[in-house]
């Protein structure tokens, strides 16, 4: 006996083989859903683009994911009880429209490429685990072509926790939500500031020569000195990066 959404179902009454078809009938048709709603992910060159983002909305839709895709792990675990299977199925797939039609209110244009791009990736990832979830739980491997690709990467990193790929993608969606456009935009530029100063201690550490040891065989450079003038104009260089 487990309990699902507070129900207490008895495994033992109506346990079925998860592989029996009105458990695969159920899943494909959830996988279909799935696939469905990944295509209205895909951006509309002639969408106006008018409509005020919805970001609060992604909190709720993420947390309710969170729940129904936990109670969906359990529910898929032999044996399986095909009525709790397909509320579950049902509860995590009535999500699927409301995070689209949040998503659909976003443009680059109101929250910036970059940000629309990253919600858009990790909608893309919740996707990803529940089409590996419910196939982990049948035994098999998605159905269709754009699903497929998932489960091939996954098996190469030891099948990685479908539930967790998806708690995962929540939890950043919403701290991208918490941060915000301008909160995502610093963080970013932080990002690259690093970068830089990384490079410039790297260019620095070259001009001091203190890059001698540096492994470069196999990629045919070779020793040289800088002359007094390519040392200058390097320690130019390091001096315009760093103001």
């Amino acid at each position: 006996m487990f309990e699902c959404n507070g129900i207490e179902c008895n495994t033992d009454d109506d346990s079925i083989n998860p592989k029996s078809e009105p458990v695969k009938d159920s899943v494909n048709s959830f996988l279909g859903l799935v696939e469905l709603h990944r295509g209205s992910l895909e951006p509309k060159i002639s969408e106006q683009e008018s409509t005020e983002p919805i970001l609060s909305v992604f909190i709720d839709i993420c947390r309710l994911l969170r729940s129904h895709s936990s109670q969906l792990s359990v529910a898929l675990r032999p044996p399986i009880t095909q009525s709790v299977a397909t509320k579950c199925l049902f509860e995590v797939s009535s999500t699927l429209p409301g995070l689209v039609a949040a998503f659909r209110t976003l443009s680059p244009m109101t929250v910036g490429r970059f940000y629309y791009e990253e919600i858009r990736y990790l909608i893309c990832c919740v996707f990803d685990g529940m089409e590996t979830l419910v196939c982990d739980g049948i035994g098999g491997r998605p159905p269709r072509s754009g699903a497929k690709y998932l489960v091939d990467r996954l098996e190469r990193r030891d099948r990685v926790s479908s539930t967790g790929v998806i708690w995962d993608a929540c939890d950043r969606l919403e701290e991208m939500i918490e941060m915000g456009v301008v909160g995502y935009a610093l963080l970013k530029l932080q990002h690259y500031i690093d970068i830089l100063d990384d490079g410039i201690g790297e260019l620095e550490r070259w001009i001091e020569g203190s890059l001698e040891d540096w492994d470069d065989e196999g990629f045919g450079f070779e020793k040289f000195e800088l002359s007094d003038k390519e040392e200058t104009y390097a320690r130019e260089c390091v001096k315009e990066l760093k103001t």
